[in-house]
């Protein structure tokens, strides 16, 4: 049984109470399992100073205003719980005013790229919260896009079956890769990007040249009776694989020591060598579709649709190593950093948060969605950047 977590809500629009000239409260709580404790904040003004007073057990121990971070516990005698919450610094207002499925930021940090509804799929600078090029060619929903290692190219995946390749400078589309037969769910990209990967509603991921615009290998992973959605595809590279050494197909580059996970409709984690294209292990939290994945040193973390976290240890696939949930909200969507040993996580009930791995606990929270599913989060240094679908992206630093 999954370990339930402590966690906090509060008020999306907290730090505008930043902002008063005398005094202005916000609603906090705290939850774990079926205890829910609700209190203040109370924010009080004096010249340039701010104090800010819990109410019902809360307590704030430091306030950053540059950051807008709280540094927050809760007592009540049964309970104690430590973390910190942050407001966005940036809130970047989508001009379409719809939906957004994911985002991107390039290498340099000078660029996003964001996908939607109805094709859309926009270039924009980060630093001025204005869009700077549409890229036009899909059909229906863009449900994923990320760009290469150059910051260059931009790769999208829509639900018209296709991958397609743009120039992010120039605009146009050098390349469309077709063979599946749903929508295209999830991307990844292996060293500088001739090889790239997909997953798909179909049932299959693929392995693509990017060149010849031909798929090297589509994988297969269930019967036909079985079949379900690839939700999600991660890589990890120069992990040490027995099989790596084998000779691949001559349109695969960078492929040797790749380790490919995906995350399943019907609840599995399936770990694939790359280069050899043997399956290594397919592992299984409770049986609930799992929507992410992702791997975190000696950790593989899957997220589920019932708000189950789970973890198996590499040196021991054999069994789950651990799981735990907040409450039962699906977990959409992950993002990873080896620096912080931490799991960035996007929720459908319009939470995102720090996981540290270390301490099987949540460090940070990032407020500011009201209760809208957060599609996707960007995790990169100190920077986290978030879209929901009330059509808005948040950035955030740590």
């Amino acid at each position: 049984m999954a370990q339930v977590l402590p966690t906090f809500y509060i008020q999306s629009d907290w730090e505008d109470a930043l902002q008063t000239k005398k005094q202005e409260d916000c609603w906090v709580s705290f939850e774990q399992g079926k205890t829910k404790v609700h209190g203040k904040l109370v924010f009080t003004k004096k010249g340039e100073d701010i104090s800010i007073e819990g109410t019902n057990g809360f307590r704030v121990t430091n306030f950053d205003n540059n950051k807008k971070i709280i540094s927050l516990n809760f007592e009540n005698g049964e309970h104690s719980f430590n973390s910190c919450i942050q407001a966005p610094l940036n809130t970047f207002y989508t001009p379409t005013q719809k939906n957004i499925f994911s985002l991107d930021i390039s290498p340099e940090g000078e660029l996003g790229v964001y996908s939607s509804v109805d094709g859309i799929l926009n270039l924009f600078s980060v630093r001025e919260n204005v869009v700077r090029r549409e890229f036009e060619g899909h059909k229906g929903d863009v449900n994923v896009c990320k760009f290469f290692p150059s910051g260059k190219v931009v790769l999208s995946g829509g639900a018209d079956w296709r991958l397609k390749i743009w120039d992010a400078l120039e605009g146009g589309c050098g390349a469309t890769l077709t063979g599946h037969q749903a929508g295209i769910l999830g991307v990844d990209i292996i060293d500088r990007g001739r090889n790239v990967l997909s997953c798909s509603r179909d049932g299959t991921w693929k392995h693509w040249d990017v060149p010849t615009q031909t798929v090297i290998q589509s994988f297969d992973t269930e019967s036909e009776e079985e079949k379900k959605a690839i939700n999600d595809i991660f890589i990890t590279k120069n992990y040490p694989l027995q099989n790596s050494s084998v000779a691949g197909d001559v349109r695969e580059v960078s492929t040797q020591g790749v380790l490919v996970a995906i995350a399943t409709e019907n609840g599995k984690v399936r770990l694939f060598d790359l280069r050899s294209k043997l399956e290594l292990f397919s592992i299984k939290g409770d049986g609930q579709p799992l929507n992410c994945v992702s791997i975190l040193g000696n950790n593989v973390f899957a997220g589920g649709h019932e708000g189950g976290l789970f973890n198996w240890d590499f040196r021991r696939l054999d069994s789950l190593h651990a799981s735990w949930k907040k409450n039962s909200t699906p977990i959409l969507k992950f993002s990873v950093s080896e620096t912080l040993s931490s799991l960035a996580v996007a929720c459908n009930d319009g939470s995102s948060f720090l996981f540290n791995s270390t301490s099987n606990s949540f460090s940070y929270y990032f407020s500011g969605v009201d209760y809208e599913p957060v599609n996707k989060i960007f995790l990169k240094k100190n920077t986290v950047v978030t879209c929901s679908r009330d059509a808005k992206i948040r950035m955030y630093k740590l």
